[in-house]
């Protein structure tokens, strides 16, 4: 199961460098338990999924801004799903000889939250009903972070534009919602572009990739 993890876990994109051959580890992980619960259940963080969604508006009207300045409504809808989970996480550090890529890690418990994110745009870019799944740590504070398919979105979203590296093998993108009890949510569009550079037997080889800009909305979160 995908589980929410929070945006602490996301690693620092840079260049790995290595040789044919060489093993370069994973680096350190967050190992997840999963572990049902009622809404209403408290949790050992000292509250229950109830707490979260009772901060959780079902609407909100908000305003994108583009990476390139520009700007388009945008409408937010939320349904709380009647689902929840604890995610108890345990870091696991990186094992082996190779090189291992410098990656912040932080594995807090959470608890999450199964929710309907209806995510559209005035200018038809989004048109996204989707169910996704919303983490919290404590009780006035929730995130979304939801992975896009970018071969089935409902609305005429392409991340091509926003990419300024050239030669990239995949593309990939995602929105993150922070939300807070009593304040409009503030969120980010996303993409990655990655890639490896050719290189002949015996030379170093580079994969890489590198974030790219699209939108973000409402306050920036502390």
């Amino acid at each position: 199961m995908r589980h929410a993890f929070p945006l602490t876990l996301l690693a620092l994109l840079v260049p790995l460098a290595g040789c044919p051959g060489d093993k370069v580890n994973e680096g350190p992980s967050c190992e997840s338990a999963s572990t049902e619960l009622a809404l209403d259940e408290v949790t050992v963080l000292g509250f229950s999924a109830a707490d979260v969604l009772v901060n959780l508006a079902p609407h909100e009207d908000a305003v994108l801004t583009w990476a390139d300045g520009t700007v388009t409504d945008l409408s937010l809808d939320f349904a709380p799903g009647a689902t929840a989970r604890f995610i108890d996480l345990t870091e696991v550090p990186p094992t082996g000889s190779g090189p291992t890529p410098a990656i912040a890690i932080v594995c807090d418990d959470y608890v999450e939250i199964d929710v309907g994110l209806g995510f559209a745009t005035a200018d038809g870019a989004f048109a996204e009903d989707l169910a996704t799944l919303m983490g919290a740590t404590a009780a006035d504070t929730a995130w979304i972070d939801e992975p896009l398919d970018l071969e089935a979105l409902a609305g005429t979203f392409d991340l091509v534009p926003f990419v300024d590296a050239e030669d990239w093998d995949e593309l990939s993108a995602s929105i993150r919602v922070d939300l807070a009890a009593g304040a409009p949510t503030s969120g980010v569009i996303s993409g990655v572009a990655s890639g490896e550079d050719e290189c002949a037997e015996g030379d170093e080889c580079t994969a890489w990739a590198t974030q790219v800009p699209v939108g973000t909305w409402g306050p920036t979160p502390e």
